[in-house]
């Protein structure tokens, strides 16, 4: 497998990027919990569209620096964990993709209490595509954001069920 390394910014730089996805909601499940959804491969694998597999590839006891590769149907990316706030907030920067898309991309997940069994959660995903992307932009954000969508979608049904 080929890997294109993408550069990185810091989290405040990557607020900054005007591409993004953004999908809130809340969700019947507790706080605590959510990180799980997101870091636990059994519940990963359920709610991720064109989910296939995860490998961890470093995995530190508190979770923050932690590695691993998730491997989709169309593609591959490695993430590197740079926030790993059980119950608050979770963010990870893709530091490497098998198809040269992008120059940045990173998914902040920020969760808040409402109540024991209630979140509000905020995912969003930052990203700059490649200058030969530019053109094709709106359909790939369209194909992209079918796929993000989908998965927040699947994520709010998980949630209720376990």
């Amino acid at each position: 497998m080929v890997w294109f390394k993408l550069k990185q910014l810091t989290l405040e730089d990557y607020q900054k990027l005007p591409e993004k996805f953004v999908f809130e909601g809340i969700l019947n499940c507790p706080a605590e919990e959510l990180i799980d959804f997101i870091v636990e491969e059994n519940l990963f694998a359920k709610w991720l569209q064109d989910f296939v597999s995860v490998k961890w590839i470093e995995k530190k006891d508190e979770g923050i620096f932690s590695k691993r590769q998730v491997n989709l149907k169309t593609l591959a990316v490695k993430e590197y964990f740079i926030r790993w706030e059980r119950g608050q907030r979770l963010s990870f920067l893709i530091y490497e993709m098998t198809i040269p898309l992008l120059n940045y991309m990173l998914e902040d997940y920020i969760f808040e209490a409402l109540a024991p069994q209630k979140t509000r959660i905020c995912w969003t995903v930052y990203y700059q595509p490649k200058w030969f992307i530019r053109p094709i932009l709106p359909l790939a954000r369209k194909i992209f954001g079918k796929m993000f969508q989908q998965s927040f979608e699947n994520l709010k049904k998980l949630a209720v069920k376990v």
